[in-house]
């Protein structure tokens, strides 16, 4: 009946079909030979097929069964050792597996015509055998606590030499009149020397916090006071110097804030055991960054809400601390309203920051000033409340105290109509 004719059998295959009845080989492994094998030896199964159509149907799932349970003998040419035989699932009896038929013997075939043997596929007959071998990563030799300590005398020694003379020069231009200037090259001489200070600070707080460092080699960037002095004597002093010299010294002033910036971040992901201390000093190189940025607003306000970000994340940490609360305030500028609540909160904490009376006199005196112009910034609501505040804590124009009261009580109920839930929501 040509029951196969419609399986495509390659050449180079060679089916050994099982008779998936008898578990018996079939042989050759033709279908017709299958359908004289299961007329001869299963007629009485065969008889019970009402039609021939049935017959035929049940012969070629025999069929077909059989190819997959048997051996298949071919040639791998992914492979150099020559020709694998592969065994399928054993045959079947009744639908369950039979675990009891005999393996055939291994049988080689050749490649069919036109296909090179596996070995002359893998290579080239002019490429060589691939020699490639593992490399042993290199030695490295741990370093002992003699080792590191002697490493951190050196860093520190050298440190010591560059941060006096950090001080030495910065001392000997601030009490020069500012109207002196310098020139590119004295500007490019006094930023390299304060960032071979950054550098040998980097060094030492590596090697003394290393994972190998004794507890006392570890207490002395606290016992010496390092984050301190780096801010001090190598950043600190240095932009002020900028500072008072602007707008002469802007190019340079830009460049050293980018440059401790970056060195105080590294910090911060590097040396986490000072980790407050690196959050408000870059806080503080945003607000000078802020400071000095008067042609682009959208710069400022950039650097503006950097600055504001690593503040908040440090008054997080230590909230307690009035200082990051003041910072906060100056940030809030124009916003009257935010900087009344941190001037005030910089003075309500555990540990005020006294210097805070001051700043909030300045903003008192400008909002209660008849002819201030950040009146008109603020609402009739928030220019009542913050003037109320204002009489209380200065004693200034005690007779307006009342009126103030009432004006803010007044238009309360209309503005938090107006506004909705954004009342409720920080100005």
């Amino acid at each position: 009946m040509g029951i196969c004719n419609r399986l495509d059998k390659a050449k180079w295959l060679q089916p050994k079909p099982i008779c998936p009845l008898c578990s018996q080989l079939v042989q050759p492994a033709d279908d017709q030979d299958f359908e004289e094998h299961v007329a001869t030896d299963h007629l009485q199964l065969l008889q019970e097929k009402a039609s021939d159509e049935d017959k035929t149907a049940w012969i070629q799932s025999l069929w077909k069964d059989a190819l997959l349970t048997g051996e298949i003998i071919f040639e791998d040419v992914t492979l150099e050792n020559g020709p694998v035989a592969v065994r399928a699932a054993p045959a079947r009896e009744g639908g369950q597996v039979s675990s009891d038929l005999p393996l055939q013997p291994r049988q080689a075939v050749d490649p069919p015509p036109g296909v090179a043997p596996a070995s002359s596929l893998r290579t080239p007959a002019n490429v060589e055998e691939d020699s490639t071998e593992l490399i042993k990563q290199p030695e490295t030799r741990p370093i002992s606590q003699e080792q590191l300590v002697t490493e951190v005398k050196g860093i520190y020694a050298g440190l010591v030499l560059v941060e006096g003379k950090c001080i030495e020069v910065d001392t000997q231009n601030a009490k020069h009149d500012p109207s002196t200037k310098l020139d590119n090259e004295q500007w490019q001489s006094l930023v390299a020397l304060h960032r071979t200070l950054l550098y040998k600070h980097h060094d030492f707080f590596l090697a003394s916090q290393h994972p190998l460092a004794s507890p006392a080699l570890r207490r002395l960037v606290s016992k010496y006071a390092m984050p301190a002095r780096m801010w001090r004597y190598g950043i600190h002093s240095f932009l002020e110097l900028l500072r008072h010299r602007l707008p002469a010294s802007l190019e340079h002033m830009l460049s050293f804030i980018y440059l401790a910036y970056s060195m105080m971040a590294l910090l911060y992901e590097t040396v986490p055991a000072f980790e407050d201390t690196w959050i408000e000093c870059l806080g503080d190189l945003g607000r000078y960054r802020m400071a000095i940025e008067d042609e682009d607003i959208r710069d400022r306000e950039v650097w503006t809400s950097v600055s504001r970000h690593w503040y908040s994340k440090a008054s997080d940490k230590a909230p307690t601390a009035g200082r990051l609360y003041h910072h906060l305030a100056v940030l809030a500028h124009p916003n009257a309203l935010q900087q009344l609540y941190y001037y005030t909160k910089s003075l309500c904490v555990a540990v005020p920051f006294l210097s805070a009376r001051e700043s909030i006199m300045t903003l008192f005196d400008r909002i209660m000033a008849p002819d201030s112009t950040q009146q008109s910034r603020l609402g009739p609501t928030n220019l009542a409340f913050v003037k109320t505040h204002g009489i209380m804590f200065s004693g200034k124009m005690p007779e307006k105290l009342e009126s103030s009261m009432d004006e803010f009580l007044s238009s309360l109920d209309g503005t938090i109509a107006r506004s909705t839930r954004s009342w409720l929501e920080p100005a």
